[in-house]
Protein backbone atom coordinates (compact mmCIF):
# COMPACT_ATOMS: atom_id res chain seq x y z
CA UNK A 1 0.00 0.00 0.00
CA UNK A 2 2.64 2.49 0.89
CA UNK A 3 4.53 1.38 -2.76
CA UNK A 4 1.06 2.37 -4.34
CA UNK A 5 0.78 5.63 -2.21
CA UNK A 6 4.12 6.64 -3.53
CA UNK A 7 3.69 5.61 -7.16
CA UNK A 8 0.81 7.82 -7.10
CA UNK A 9 2.66 10.89 -5.45
CA UNK A 10 4.98 10.37 -8.54
CA UNK A 11 2.50 10.21 -11.20
CA UNK A 12 1.29 13.89 -10.12
CA UNK A 13 4.44 14.84 -10.05
CA UNK A 14 5.35 14.08 -13.72
CA UNK A 15 1.99 15.43 -14.75
CA UNK A 16 2.38 19.00 -13.58
CA UNK A 17 3.99 19.69 -16.67
CA UNK A 18 3.66 17.45 -19.64
CA UNK A 19 5.71 17.74 -22.56
CA UNK A 20 3.26 16.94 -25.14
CA UNK A 21 1.38 20.18 -23.87
CA UNK A 22 4.36 22.58 -24.84
CA UNK A 23 5.61 23.45 -21.14
CA UNK A 24 1.75 24.45 -20.42
CA UNK A 25 1.19 23.55 -16.61
CA UNK A 26 -1.48 20.90 -16.24
CA UNK A 27 -1.97 21.95 -12.20
CA UNK A 28 -5.60 22.97 -13.58
CA UNK A 29 -6.44 19.10 -14.75
CA UNK A 30 -5.27 17.84 -11.28
CA UNK A 31 -8.18 15.45 -11.10
CA UNK A 32 -7.57 13.88 -14.42
CA UNK A 33 -3.90 13.21 -13.57
CA UNK A 34 -5.35 11.32 -10.51
CA UNK A 35 -7.78 9.29 -12.16
CA UNK A 36 -4.84 8.46 -14.78
CA UNK A 37 -2.49 7.40 -12.48
CA UNK A 38 -5.26 5.15 -10.49
CA UNK A 39 -6.01 3.33 -14.03
CA UNK A 40 -2.30 2.30 -14.20
CA UNK A 41 -2.38 1.46 -10.41
CA UNK A 42 -4.99 -0.93 -11.22
CA UNK A 43 -3.71 -2.62 -13.75
CA UNK A 44 -5.71 -0.52 -17.15
CA UNK A 45 -1.99 -0.99 -18.57
CA UNK A 46 -0.14 1.88 -20.80
CA UNK A 47 1.49 4.62 -19.22
CA UNK A 48 -1.42 7.16 -17.63
CA UNK A 49 -2.95 9.00 -20.25
CA UNK A 50 -4.13 12.76 -19.73
CA UNK A 51 -6.56 14.75 -21.85
CA UNK A 52 -5.87 17.06 -24.65
CA UNK A 53 -7.78 20.07 -25.48
CA UNK A 54 -5.07 20.91 -28.73
CA UNK A 55 -7.77 19.88 -30.78
CA UNK A 56 -10.78 22.10 -30.19
CA UNK A 57 -12.87 22.76 -26.73
CA UNK A 58 -15.52 19.83 -26.83
CA UNK A 59 -13.11 17.13 -29.02
CA UNK A 60 -10.76 15.06 -26.54
CA UNK A 61 -7.87 13.07 -27.46
CA UNK A 62 -5.59 10.55 -25.15
CA UNK A 63 -2.04 11.56 -25.90
CA UNK A 64 0.44 9.14 -24.24
CA UNK A 65 3.67 10.00 -22.62
CA UNK A 66 5.21 9.73 -25.18
CA UNK A 67 3.81 12.16 -27.42
CA UNK A 68 1.94 9.80 -29.62
CA UNK A 69 -1.78 10.36 -30.13
CA UNK A 70 -3.88 7.18 -28.85
CA UNK A 71 -6.67 5.76 -30.48
CA UNK A 72 -9.93 5.76 -28.57
CA UNK A 73 -10.00 3.40 -26.20
CA UNK A 74 -12.91 1.03 -25.88
CA UNK A 75 -15.03 2.29 -22.68
CA UNK A 76 -15.62 -1.13 -21.41
CA UNK A 77 -11.85 -1.44 -20.87
CA UNK A 78 -11.52 1.67 -19.04
CA UNK A 79 -15.18 1.53 -16.82
CA UNK A 80 -13.12 -1.71 -15.79
CA UNK A 81 -10.31 0.20 -14.99
CA UNK A 82 -11.72 3.06 -12.84
CA UNK A 83 -13.90 0.13 -10.89
CA UNK A 84 -10.74 -1.71 -10.16
CA UNK A 85 -9.35 1.82 -9.08
CA UNK A 86 -12.30 2.06 -6.74
CA UNK A 87 -11.35 -1.21 -5.04
CA UNK A 88 -7.78 0.04 -4.22
CA UNK A 89 -8.93 3.29 -2.78
CA UNK A 90 -11.52 1.52 -0.77
CA UNK A 91 -8.63 0.04 1.22
CA UNK A 92 -6.91 2.88 1.91
CA UNK A 93 -8.47 3.99 5.44
CA UNK A 94 -10.08 6.83 5.72
CA UNK A 95 -10.44 9.76 7.92
CA UNK A 96 -14.08 8.82 9.95
CA UNK A 97 -16.17 11.77 10.88
CA UNK A 98 -18.73 11.60 13.45
CA UNK A 99 -21.06 13.46 15.31
CA UNK A 100 -20.71 14.19 19.01
CA UNK A 101 -24.01 14.74 20.79
CA UNK A 102 -22.54 15.63 24.10
CA UNK A 103 -20.94 18.58 22.01
CA UNK A 104 -24.22 19.67 20.11
CA UNK A 105 -25.61 19.19 16.90
CA UNK A 106 -23.33 19.96 13.62
CA UNK A 107 -20.10 19.53 16.13
CA UNK A 108 -17.37 17.25 14.27
CA UNK A 109 -14.97 15.10 15.49
CA UNK A 110 -12.66 13.39 13.50
CA UNK A 111 -11.87 9.93 14.64
CA UNK A 112 -9.70 9.00 18.01
CA UNK A 113 -6.49 8.09 16.40
CA UNK A 114 -6.33 11.88 14.09
CA UNK A 115 -4.80 13.75 17.86
CA UNK A 116 -2.65 11.12 18.23
CA UNK A 117 -0.94 11.24 15.26
CA UNK A 118 -1.26 15.51 14.27
CA UNK A 119 -1.87 16.42 17.86
CA UNK A 120 -4.82 18.22 18.97
CA UNK A 121 -5.54 21.48 17.49
CA UNK A 122 -4.58 24.71 19.76
CA UNK A 123 -7.67 26.75 21.01
CA UNK A 124 -8.58 29.59 19.93
CA UNK A 125 -7.45 29.26 16.46
CA UNK A 126 -9.20 28.63 13.47
CA UNK A 127 -8.30 26.18 10.81
CA UNK A 128 -6.70 27.55 7.39
CA UNK A 129 -8.90 27.58 4.68
CA UNK A 130 -12.35 28.57 7.09
CA UNK A 131 -12.74 31.93 7.22
CA UNK A 132 -15.09 33.51 10.19
CA UNK A 133 -17.80 34.14 9.35
CA UNK A 134 -18.90 38.04 9.48
CA UNK A 135 -22.27 37.42 10.93
CA UNK A 136 -20.84 35.59 13.79
CA UNK A 137 -18.58 38.58 14.47
CA UNK A 138 -20.92 41.25 14.39
CA UNK A 139 -23.07 39.19 16.50
CA UNK A 140 -20.35 38.86 18.88
CA UNK A 141 -19.71 42.92 18.62
CA UNK A 142 -23.25 43.31 19.37
CA UNK A 143 -23.74 41.09 22.33
CA UNK A 144 -20.12 42.74 23.84
CA UNK A 145 -22.05 46.30 23.01
CA UNK A 146 -25.33 45.33 24.69
CA UNK A 147 -23.33 44.24 27.89
CA UNK A 148 -21.02 47.63 27.49
CA UNK A 149 -24.45 49.63 27.74
CA UNK A 150 -25.94 47.61 30.82
CA UNK A 151 -23.24 47.97 32.31
CA UNK A 152 -23.10 51.86 32.01
CA UNK A 153 -26.68 51.93 32.67
CA UNK A 154 -26.12 50.51 36.00
CA UNK A 155 -23.42 52.50 37.02
CA UNK A 156 -25.63 55.91 35.68
CA UNK A 157 -28.35 54.36 37.36
CA UNK A 158 -26.32 54.29 40.64
CA UNK A 159 -24.51 57.57 40.27
CA UNK A 160 -28.27 59.08 39.55
CA UNK A 161 -29.66 57.54 42.92
CA UNK A 162 -26.44 59.37 44.88
CA UNK A 163 -27.21 62.59 43.69
CA UNK A 164 -29.95 64.90 44.65
CA UNK A 165 -32.84 65.37 42.80
CA UNK A 166 -33.41 68.20 40.99
CA UNK A 167 -36.53 70.17 41.61
CA UNK A 168 -39.61 69.50 39.54
CA UNK A 169 -43.54 69.72 39.15
CA UNK A 170 -45.94 68.76 37.03
CA UNK A 171 -48.25 70.84 34.82
CA UNK A 172 -51.72 69.38 33.11
CA UNK A 173 -52.57 71.39 30.37
CA UNK A 174 -55.76 72.88 30.19
CA UNK A 175 -57.86 73.97 26.94
CA UNK A 176 -56.72 77.58 25.66
CA UNK A 177 -53.17 76.99 26.96
CA UNK A 178 -49.82 77.30 24.93
CA UNK A 179 -46.09 76.87 26.04
CA UNK A 180 -45.75 80.36 26.02
CA UNK A 181 -48.60 81.24 28.39
CA UNK A 182 -47.56 78.33 30.84
CA UNK A 183 -44.20 79.52 31.23
CA UNK A 184 -45.02 83.27 31.86
CA UNK A 185 -47.41 82.15 34.52
CA UNK A 186 -44.80 79.95 36.27
CA UNK A 187 -41.40 81.75 35.76
CA UNK A 188 -43.13 85.46 34.67
CA UNK A 189 -41.33 85.32 31.23
CA UNK A 190 -43.00 83.80 28.27
CA UNK A 191 -39.26 83.24 26.51
CA UNK A 192 -38.98 80.57 29.01
CA UNK A 193 -40.76 78.26 26.57
CA UNK A 194 -37.72 76.94 25.46
CA UNK A 195 -37.08 75.40 28.79
CA UNK A 196 -40.34 73.79 28.65
CA UNK A 197 -39.66 72.54 25.54
CA UNK A 198 -36.10 71.27 25.84
CA UNK A 199 -37.32 69.78 29.62
CA UNK A 200 -40.09 67.78 27.85
CA UNK A 201 -38.48 66.35 24.88
CA UNK A 202 -40.82 68.89 22.70
CA UNK A 203 -39.63 69.88 19.05
CA UNK A 204 -39.72 73.44 17.59
CA UNK A 205 -40.33 72.59 14.06
CA UNK A 206 -43.06 74.27 13.10
CA UNK A 207 -44.39 75.25 16.42
CA UNK A 208 -44.36 73.40 19.57
CA UNK A 209 -48.00 71.95 19.28
CA UNK A 210 -49.56 70.53 22.87
CA UNK A 211 -52.57 69.24 23.41
CA UNK A 212 -55.39 69.58 26.32
CA UNK A 213 -54.12 66.92 28.71
CA UNK A 214 -50.59 66.80 28.20
CA UNK A 215 -48.55 66.48 31.44
CA UNK A 216 -45.64 68.62 31.61
CA UNK A 217 -42.75 68.53 33.61
CA UNK A 218 -42.27 72.58 35.29
CA UNK A 219 -38.26 72.55 36.56
CA UNK A 220 -36.97 75.07 38.85
CA UNK A 221 -34.09 75.82 40.59
CA UNK A 222 -33.29 73.74 44.76
CA UNK A 223 -31.67 74.72 47.50
CA UNK A 224 -28.88 73.25 49.56
CA UNK A 225 -28.45 73.96 53.41
CA UNK A 226 -24.47 73.68 53.61
CA UNK A 227 -23.89 71.03 56.81
CA UNK A 228 -20.49 70.85 59.14
CA UNK A 229 -17.88 69.40 56.55
CA UNK A 230 -19.39 69.92 53.06
CA UNK A 231 -17.53 72.28 50.94
CA UNK A 232 -18.08 73.60 47.67
CA UNK A 233 -16.57 70.46 45.56
CA UNK A 234 -18.66 68.20 47.92
CA UNK A 235 -22.00 69.78 47.27
CA UNK A 236 -21.04 70.11 43.55
CA UNK A 237 -20.70 66.00 43.20
CA UNK A 238 -23.51 65.77 45.37
CA UNK A 239 -26.32 68.10 42.84
CA UNK A 240 -24.31 67.47 39.54
CA UNK A 241 -22.21 64.09 40.18
CA UNK A 242 -18.77 65.61 39.13
CA UNK A 243 -16.30 68.26 41.41
CA UNK A 244 -15.32 70.07 38.56
CA UNK A 245 -18.21 71.62 38.05
CA UNK A 246 -18.27 73.93 41.05
CA UNK A 247 -18.21 77.04 39.22
CA UNK A 248 -21.65 76.61 38.41
CA UNK A 249 -22.93 76.72 42.36
CA UNK A 250 -20.32 79.61 43.17
CA UNK A 251 -21.21 81.49 40.78
CA UNK A 252 -25.10 81.64 41.67
CA UNK A 253 -24.11 82.37 45.29
CA UNK A 254 -22.19 85.23 45.32
CA UNK A 255 -23.17 86.18 48.67
CA UNK A 256 -20.99 83.97 49.95
CA UNK A 257 -17.46 85.52 50.05
CA UNK A 258 -15.67 82.51 52.27
CA UNK A 259 -13.47 80.22 50.20
CA UNK A 260 -15.70 77.48 51.51
CA UNK A 261 -19.40 77.67 51.74
CA UNK A 262 -20.60 78.88 55.59
CA UNK A 263 -22.30 76.44 57.64
CA UNK A 264 -25.91 77.14 57.87
CA UNK A 265 -25.62 78.95 54.40
CA UNK A 266 -28.66 78.26 51.82
CA UNK A 267 -26.88 77.97 48.40
CA UNK A 268 -28.56 78.30 45.18
CA UNK A 269 -28.84 75.28 43.41
CA UNK A 270 -28.92 75.83 39.72
CA UNK A 271 -31.25 73.53 37.76
CA UNK A 272 -29.27 71.06 35.07
CA UNK A 273 -31.47 71.79 31.79
CA UNK A 274 -30.75 68.99 29.49
CA UNK A 275 -30.33 70.36 25.96
CA UNK A 276 -29.87 67.75 22.87
CA UNK A 277 -28.45 69.39 20.41
CA UNK A 278 -29.33 69.92 16.69
CA UNK A 279 -27.87 69.49 13.44
CA UNK A 280 -25.07 72.64 12.96
CA UNK A 281 -25.55 73.31 16.58
CA UNK A 282 -22.90 75.60 18.46
CA UNK A 283 -22.09 76.35 22.27
CA UNK A 284 -23.02 79.91 21.55
CA UNK A 285 -26.32 78.91 19.92
CA UNK A 286 -26.79 77.34 23.07
CA UNK A 287 -25.79 80.17 25.12
CA UNK A 288 -27.86 82.43 23.07
CA UNK A 289 -31.27 80.12 23.52
CA UNK A 290 -30.77 80.16 27.40
CA UNK A 291 -29.12 82.97 28.79
CA UNK A 292 -29.52 85.50 25.89
CA UNK A 293 -25.88 86.43 25.80
CA UNK A 294 -23.39 84.06 23.87
CA UNK A 295 -20.38 84.92 26.01
CA UNK A 296 -21.41 82.42 28.26
CA UNK A 297 -20.64 79.38 26.05
CA UNK A 298 -17.24 79.20 27.67
CA UNK A 299 -18.99 79.02 30.76
CA UNK A 300 -20.72 76.14 29.74
CA UNK A 301 -17.70 74.32 28.22
CA UNK A 302 -16.42 74.24 31.05
CA UNK A 303 -19.48 72.92 33.00
CA UNK A 304 -19.95 69.92 30.31
CA UNK A 305 -15.51 69.47 30.26
CA UNK A 306 -15.93 70.09 26.52
CA UNK A 307 -13.20 71.89 23.93
CA UNK A 308 -14.74 71.86 20.73
CA UNK A 309 -17.73 74.63 20.32
CA UNK A 310 -19.53 73.03 17.82
CA UNK A 311 -21.76 69.97 18.80
CA UNK A 312 -22.57 66.83 17.15
CA UNK A 313 -26.12 66.11 16.52
CA UNK A 314 -27.89 64.44 19.44
CA UNK A 315 -24.51 65.83 21.45
CA UNK A 316 -26.88 66.32 25.20
CA UNK A 317 -25.39 69.30 26.88
CA UNK A 318 -26.31 70.40 30.24
CA UNK A 319 -27.03 74.29 30.93
CA UNK A 320 -27.24 75.54 34.71
CA UNK A 321 -29.73 78.02 34.96
CA UNK A 322 -29.50 79.96 38.03
CA UNK A 323 -32.13 82.48 37.37
CA UNK A 324 -35.03 79.70 36.40
CA UNK A 325 -37.05 80.83 39.81
CA UNK A 326 -40.68 80.21 40.30
CA UNK A 327 -43.18 83.25 40.26
CA UNK A 328 -45.08 84.31 42.37
CA UNK A 329 -48.08 82.95 39.99
CA UNK A 330 -46.67 79.87 39.68
CA UNK A 331 -45.70 79.29 43.60
CA UNK A 332 -49.76 79.76 43.82
CA UNK A 333 -50.53 77.39 40.96
CA UNK A 334 -48.26 74.34 42.69
CA UNK A 335 -49.60 75.32 45.78
CA UNK A 336 -53.03 74.96 44.76
CA UNK A 337 -52.57 71.33 42.94
CA UNK A 338 -50.61 69.78 45.58
CA UNK A 339 -51.54 71.47 48.93
CA UNK A 340 -48.10 72.28 50.13
CA UNK A 341 -45.98 74.88 49.83
CA UNK A 342 -43.29 75.53 47.82
CA UNK A 343 -40.23 75.62 50.11
CA UNK A 344 -36.54 76.84 49.53
CA UNK A 345 -35.28 80.45 48.84
CA UNK A 346 -36.76 82.23 52.07
CA UNK A 347 -33.90 81.63 54.11
CA UNK A 348 -31.53 82.83 51.34
CA UNK A 349 -33.00 85.65 50.63
CA UNK A 350 -32.98 86.31 54.40
CA UNK A 351 -29.04 86.24 54.62
CA UNK A 352 -28.99 88.15 51.64
CA UNK A 353 -30.31 90.71 53.37
CA UNK A 354 -28.37 90.54 56.49
CA UNK A 355 -24.86 90.03 54.55
CA UNK A 356 -26.32 93.58 53.26
CA UNK A 357 -26.62 95.14 56.65
CA UNK A 358 -22.95 94.15 57.79
CA UNK A 359 -20.99 96.80 56.27
CA UNK A 360 -23.84 99.13 57.86
CA UNK A 361 -22.98 97.71 61.14
CA UNK A 362 -19.63 97.68 60.77
CA UNK A 363 -19.68 101.21 59.88
CA UNK A 364 -21.63 102.52 62.81
CA UNK A 365 -19.01 101.08 65.38
CA UNK A 366 -16.12 102.59 63.00
CA UNK A 367 -17.96 106.12 63.38
CA UNK A 368 -18.51 105.19 67.64
CA UNK A 369 -22.35 105.36 66.97
CA UNK A 370 -22.20 102.20 69.29
CA UNK A 371 -25.74 102.50 70.35
CA UNK A 372 -26.74 101.92 66.99
CA UNK A 373 -24.89 99.33 66.34
CA UNK A 374 -26.17 97.16 69.01
CA UNK A 375 -29.67 97.90 68.52
CA UNK A 376 -28.62 96.68 64.69
CA UNK A 377 -26.57 93.56 65.92
CA UNK A 378 -29.49 92.18 68.05
CA UNK A 379 -31.98 93.08 65.69
CA UNK A 380 -29.90 90.89 62.65
CA UNK A 381 -29.16 88.26 65.22
CA UNK A 382 -32.90 87.51 65.72
CA UNK A 383 -33.62 87.58 62.62
CA UNK A 384 -33.51 84.06 62.20
CA UNK A 385 -31.01 80.94 61.02
CA UNK A 386 -27.54 82.61 60.34
CA UNK A 387 -24.90 81.52 58.71
CA UNK A 388 -21.48 80.41 61.04
CA UNK A 389 -19.30 83.44 59.71
CA UNK A 390 -22.35 86.01 59.63
CA UNK A 391 -22.53 85.42 63.74
CA UNK A 392 -18.89 85.84 64.34
CA UNK A 393 -19.36 89.05 62.45
CA UNK A 394 -22.56 90.50 64.17
CA UNK A 395 -21.01 89.19 68.30
CA UNK A 396 -17.20 90.88 67.66
CA UNK A 397 -18.90 93.92 66.60
CA UNK A 398 -21.58 94.03 69.75
CA UNK A 399 -18.68 93.24 71.55
CA UNK A 400 -16.87 96.03 70.79
CA UNK A 401 -19.91 98.44 71.20
CA UNK A 402 -20.19 96.59 74.99
CA UNK A 403 -16.92 97.61 75.56
CA UNK A 404 -17.38 101.33 74.57
CA UNK A 405 -20.58 101.84 76.79
CA UNK A 406 -19.03 100.14 79.59
CA UNK A 407 -20.21 96.55 79.69
CA UNK A 408 -17.76 94.26 79.64
CA UNK A 409 -19.84 91.35 80.82
CA UNK A 410 -21.88 91.27 77.76
CA UNK A 411 -18.60 91.75 75.90
CA UNK A 412 -17.54 89.14 77.42
CA UNK A 413 -20.44 86.69 76.90
CA UNK A 414 -20.29 88.48 72.93
CA UNK A 415 -17.11 87.21 72.14
CA UNK A 416 -17.44 83.78 73.92
CA UNK A 417 -20.90 83.07 70.97
CA UNK A 418 -18.29 83.90 68.30
CA UNK A 419 -15.29 81.82 69.70
CA UNK A 420 -17.77 78.65 69.99
CA UNK A 421 -18.38 79.19 66.39
CA UNK A 422 -14.68 80.14 65.64
CA UNK A 423 -12.34 78.58 67.63
CA UNK A 424 -9.86 80.38 65.76
CA UNK A 425 -10.62 83.88 66.36
CA UNK A 426 -8.03 86.15 66.97
CA UNK A 427 -8.17 90.02 67.23
CA UNK A 428 -5.56 92.72 65.64
CA UNK A 429 -3.40 93.46 68.85
CA UNK A 430 -2.19 96.67 66.87
CA UNK A 431 -5.34 98.00 65.98
CA UNK A 432 -7.81 96.84 68.69
CA UNK A 433 -7.84 98.68 72.21
CA UNK A 434 -6.24 97.00 75.30
CA UNK A 435 -10.21 97.09 76.97
CA UNK A 436 -11.29 95.03 73.88
CA UNK A 437 -8.55 92.53 74.12
CA UNK A 438 -8.83 92.53 78.08
CA UNK A 439 -12.62 91.16 77.42
CA UNK A 440 -11.50 89.16 74.67
CA UNK A 441 -8.78 87.26 76.98
CA UNK A 442 -11.54 86.47 79.47
CA UNK A 443 -13.73 85.50 77.27
CA UNK A 444 -11.08 82.92 75.93
CA UNK A 445 -11.00 81.44 79.82
CA UNK A 446 -14.70 81.68 80.19
CA UNK A 447 -14.84 79.47 77.31
CA UNK A 448 -12.39 76.86 78.91
CA UNK A 449 -14.02 77.17 82.12
CA UNK A 450 -17.45 75.89 80.21
CA UNK A 451 -15.87 73.17 78.50
CA UNK A 452 -14.25 71.81 81.56
CA UNK A 453 -17.50 72.12 83.32
CA UNK A 454 -19.42 70.19 80.32
CA UNK A 455 -16.81 67.59 80.32
CA UNK A 456 -16.86 67.24 84.11
CA UNK A 457 -20.50 67.10 83.94
CA UNK A 458 -20.74 64.10 80.99
CA UNK A 459 -18.20 62.12 83.31
CA UNK A 460 -20.16 58.67 85.19
CA UNK A 461 -21.09 58.88 88.13
CA UNK A 462 -18.63 56.37 89.49
CA UNK A 463 -15.35 58.22 88.13
CA UNK A 464 -12.54 57.94 90.24
CA UNK A 465 -14.31 55.16 92.79
CA UNK A 466 -12.41 52.30 93.69
CA UNK A 467 -14.73 49.75 93.16
CA UNK A 468 -15.49 47.83 96.81
CA UNK A 469 -13.55 44.38 96.98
Amino acid sequence: MAGQRAALRGHRRDGRRHPGHHGRSLRGHAPLHHAAALEHLAGAGGPPVVRDRAVGRGAHRLRAHGGAVAAPADHAVRAAGRARAGAVLAEVPQPVLRRDRADGAGQREREPGHRARHGARPRGRRSAGRPRSRRRARGGLAVRAVAAALVLAAATFSAAEARAEPTTFVHVVRPGETLASIAQRYYGDPRRESVLVAENGLTTQGGAAIVVGLRLVIPTVSYHRVQAGETWASIATAHYGDPRRVSALIDANSQVSSAQPDEGAELLVPYPLRHVARQSDTMQRVAQLYYDDTSMAQQLMRFNSMRRRRLSRGQIVLVPLPDLLLSDEGRALIEDDTGESVEGGQLRDMQTLINEQLPVLREHVRRGRFTEAVGLGNRLLGAGELTGNQVVTIQRELAVSYVALDRSDLAVEAFVAALERQPDLELDTRRTSPTVLSAFRLAHEALLERRAGDAGSEAPADAGVAPEE
